[in-house]
C-alpha cells in the first residue's frame, strides 16, 4: 500500500506507519510546501494539519488532484473536533481569535476534500492526551461531544481502521473518550 503522509502536526503517524508499511512522507511543519515533489499515485493521503495556511494547502492538494499530478484513491483528513460546533476546543490555538480562524480554515479543507468526489474520511479527535486509554466514543456530525480528550491508543485505532480497513468511508467522525 502506498501512503503519501501530508502534516504529523501532532505526530501520531509514526506508531501507524512504522512497521515497514510504505509510506512517503512530507513533514509539512509549513502549508506553503511545494507538492510537486510528490506527484503520483498513491491508494491513501493521509493529512494532518492543523495550521494556519491549511486552507491554502488545501487549495493546491486538490488542484494536484484535480490536474492528475496526484492520484489517490482515498484521503483520510485527521482534522480537529469543533467544526460542527459540537464542543468548544480549547486545545487548538493560543488565543480565541486564533482558534476561530484555525477553526474556518479546517472547516474549508475538509470542503475542498469533500468536494473532490474521492473517497475520504474526517477524522474529529478532541484533544489528544497520552496514555493507555483505548476507549473510544465515535460521534456523526452536529452531535454535541461530552469529552474533552481522546487517549492515543484509542485514536490510533481508528486512523489504523479509516486506513487500512476502510472503515467510516465518506463520513466526518467525532473521536473522544
Amino acid at each position: 500500500m502506498r501512503i503519501l503522509e501530508l502534516g504529523n502536526s501532532r505526530e501520531i503517524e509514526n506508531k501507524i506507519f512504522g512497521d515497514g508499511k510504505k509510506v512517503t512522507t512530507a513533514k509539512l511543519l509549513d502549508p506553503t510546501f511545494n507538492l510537486s515533489e510528490f506527484n503520483g499515485s498513491y491508494d491513501v493521503i493521509v493529512t494532518d494539519i492543523m495550521k494556519s495556511g491549511m486552507d491554502d494547502f488545501g487549495n493546491r492538494l486538490a488542484d494536484s488532484i484535480q490536474s492528475g499530478d496526484i492520484s489517490t484513491k482515498k484521503i483520510v483528513v485527521i482534522s480537529t473536533a469543533g467544526i460542527d460546533q459540537e464542543i468548544t476546543p480549547k486545545w487548538i490555538g493560543t488565543s480565541e481569535k486564533e482558534r476561530g480562524e484555525l477553526l474556518l480554515e479546517s472547516r474549508y479543507f475538509n470542503k475542498l476534500i469533500d468536494e473532490l468526489e474521492i473517497p475520504y474520511v474526517i477524522l474529529r479527535p478532541v484533544k489528544i492526551v497520552d496514555g493507555n486509554n483505548s476507549e473510544i466514543k465515535l460521534s456523526s456530525e452536529g452531535t454535541k461531544m461530552k469529552t474533552q480528550t481522546i487517549g492515543r491508543n484509542g485514536l490510533l485505532e481508528v486512523i489504523n481502521q479509516a486506513i487500512f480497513e476502510n472503515k467510516f468511508d465518506n463520513t466526518s467522525i467525532g473521536i473522544s473518550n
